[in-house]
């Protein structure tokens, strides 16, 4: 049985990846409205298009079948063992405090000195740091991908594929190639970086640049997610595009449009290994990549054609990735503000200013997709995010680069200094407008008279978006006017 925090059955997010990869990949053959003698044309592409996505959900439920039964040993041990196995990611931080360890189980021995081998991915949980004694007992290190770790455990917990354990029974041994202990060396040297930083800058910057999170004050992430913007705090697009915008600003000034393309590709790809291959950022790496090679064979594609097709790439490669939750939140989001956001727009635009219906339609566009998967997995959802989360992504952009630029006058005098002090208002301003969007209450189905609050959101939401639909249409014709009027190239919605 799959399960989220407070025990959700998941079987809802599996449903909706299917139901998302059907629909990605329909968008990919670029269906356009046909001429009538082009119909069976159209029938084709929409059939084969429905063809691939169910063979790919197919592929990827047999997969996550597979990797997800529980471990299995070979011959049976008795009492605790000895574990040896091999971190399946980086150990990521997690709000509550406890630390979740994938790991693919290699060998064991038990108390009676038996060895023997084993298969399958158990999951490590402790309590405590972050970091762990290495089994030379000579420093303490955060495990990352490849790491072998050696476990003092039940044989029954590792066989339910769940093993609770103390950190003082985990050892590390770090991986001996010279790629992980680069990339150990790259991740250390950006934690530096931060150290003139005051422990909630640093903390932030942390979180923003590398994905760590553990040193995020709780009461910050937890205004932060209540105010409906949980994910400008989990490296994703945003972040990623952030750096590309500067990559691409450099490598246009040294090299030809071609290389500083090929650059930029090669610095996100670094980025994101050192990162630590985090769905969100695989998904933005993907587009870019399309993207880049669309430019490069000279074709100009539109932006849901590009989501799809790097949905399809990624889903290809590893077929288990759209069983994360951090994934689907980030492909359905980005799918709502590619898709939907002309028609909120225009709709919001006959009831405010426009400077206000754009910023408010992105972030309704945004919660519509993903409101079915924030009810039925967390039961809750933040309607705050609708006003605060487009003004805590400016802020955590506005970080973002500060944070950049701190990295290189870190160590010039006087210049870091006022530097670190930017970082540390903005960080301020930061949990100032988190607080007050956590001020405006969630809806949940578990709340006294939450079950009638959520049907009625529920309702509200159907009727935005059959309302964005009716009027996606004059806002799409009104879009392409206006480019065509000042000579911009077409989208094909």
């Amino acid at each position: 049985m799959w399960t989220a925090a407070g025990g959700r059955n998941l079987d809802l997010t599996l449903a909706a990846a299917g139901a998302l990869l059907v629909l990605v990949v329909i968008f990919t053959f670029r269906l356009k409205r046909a001429p009538p003698g082009c119909v069976r044309t159209a029938t084709f592409r929409l059939g084969l298009g429905l063809g691939l996505g169910l063979a790919i959900v197919a592929l990827t439920g047999y997969r996550v079948a597979y990797q997800g039964a529980p471990p299995a040993l070979s011959i049976e041990a008795t009492g605790p063992i000895t574990l040896r196995s091999r971190a399946a990611t980086d150990l990521r931080p997690s709000a509550d405090g406890v630390r979740y360890l994938p790991v693919v189980v290699e060998t064991f021995t038990d108390r009676r000195g038996y060895g023997g081998t084993g298969r399958g991915i158990a999951t490590l949980l402790w309590d405590g740091q972050e970091t762990l004694l290495t089994q030379d007992g000579m420093a303490r290190i955060v495990p990352q991908r490849g790491d072998t770790l050696v476990v003092r455990a039940d044989a029954a917990s590792v066989r339910s594929g769940t093993v609770w354990t103390d950190a003082e029974d985990i050892a590390v041994e770090p991986a001996g190639s010279a790629i992980h202990a680069v990339r150990r060396r790259i991740r250390a040297g950006i934690y530096r970086r931060f150290e003139r930083l005051d422990r909630r800058s640093r903390a932030l910057m942390a979180a923003l640049i590398l994905g760590d999170r553990s040193g995020v004050d709780p009461g910050t992430y937890d205004a932060v997610r209540r105010s409906g913007a949980a994910h400008v705090l989990a490296l994703s697009g945003m972040h990623l595009g952030v750096l590309a915008l500067a990559v691409t600003w450099v490598g246009r000034r040294l090299f030809s449009r071609n290389v500083a393309i090929i650059v930029t590709l090669l610095v996100l790809g670094t980025y994101v290994w050192v990162a630590g291959w985090i769905p969100s950022l695989l998904r933005a790496l993907a587009m870019v990549g399309v993207a880049s090679a669309s430019r490069l064979l000279g074709r100009r594609e539109s932006p849901v054609v590009i989501l799809a097709r790097a949905v399809l790439l990624l889903v290809v490669i590893t077929p288990t990735i759209v069983y994360q939750l951090g994934f689907q939140y980030s492909v359905l989001a980005l799918a709502g503000i590619l898709y939907l956001s002309p028609g909120t727009t225009a709709f919001l635009g006959h009831l405010v200013p426009r400077a206000v219906a754009v910023y408010l339609g992105v972030s309704l566009a945004a919660l519509i997709p993903t409101a079915v998967l924030s009810l039925g997995v967390f039961g809750t959802l933040y309607p705050a995010g609708i006003v605060t989360a487009g003004a805590l992504s400016a802020i955590v952009v506005a970080i973002i680069w500060t944070g950049l630029l701190f990295t290189a006058v870190a160590t010039v005098p006087g210049v870091g200094t006022v530097v670190a002090r930017v970082v540390a208002a903005l960080t301020t301003l930061l949990e100032r407008v988190a607080e007050l969007g956590a001020l405006i209450p969630a809806v949940s189905p578990d709340r006294p008279g939450g079950i009638t609050a959520a049907l009625a959101y529920g309702a509200l939401l159907v009727l935005v978006t059959g309302l964005v639909l009716l009027l996606r249409r004059n806002a799409r014709r009104r879009i392409v006017e206006r480019k065509v009027a000042v000579g911009e190239p077409q989208l094909d919605f």
